[in-house]
C-alpha cells in the first residue's frame, strides 16, 4: 500500500509540519517495507507538484498538516484518505497511518466540516471513500 507524507527534510527522523503548504518533501512510502518508492522536494516553480504525484501514485492515503481548499478538494475528490500527522516522523506517521490511528482530516481549513462524529461514511467525501 502507498502512502504519501509531507515533511519538513528527507530524514524518516523528519517532522510532519502543521501545514501542507510548510512541507518541504514529499514522501511516497511503500508501507509493506517501510520504504519510499520516491521522494520530492518542493519548487518554487510548481507550487502543486505535490498534490499531482499525490493523486498521480493513487496513495491509500496521505499524512500531512492542515490543509487549505487549494490542497484538500483535488485529494479528496480522488477518494485519498487524509490524515493529520503534525508534529510526528515520517516513520511515526506511516506506522500510524497503516493502522488507522491518526485523527482524519474531513475539510479544508476554515470548511464547513464533516458532520460525522464518526468520520466514517456521513460525508460526501466519507461516503466516496467507503464506496471504493
Amino acid at each position: 500500500m502507498l502512502i504519501a507524507v509531507l515533511s519538513n527534510a528527507s530524514t524518516y527522523s523528519s517532522m510532519i509540519p502543521e501545514r501542507y503548504e510548510d512541507a518541504a518533501c514529499l514522501w511516497i512510502m511503500e508501507s509493506d517495507g517501510m520504504y519510499p518508492e520516491s521522494v520530492y522536494t518542493k519548487t518554487p516553480d510548481d507550487p502543486d507538484l505535490f498534490q499531482r504525484e499525490i493523486i498521480n501514485y493513487n496513495v491509500e492515503a496521505v499524512v500531512c498538516g492542515v490543509m487549505t481548499e487549494h490542497e484538500f478538494e483535488p485529494i479528496a475528490g480522488a477518494a485519498i484518505t487524509r490524515f493529520n500527522g503534525s508534529g510526528l516522523t515520517v516513520e511515526e506517521s506511516v506506522r500510524a497511518a497503516i493502522y488507522n490511528a491518526l485523527p482524519y482530516i474531513t475539510d479544508f481549513e476554515n470548511g464547513s466540516g464533516c458532520p460525522s462524529n464518526s468520520q466514517k461514511t456521513e460525508c460526501a467525501h466519507h461516503a466516496l471513500q467507503m464506496a471504493i
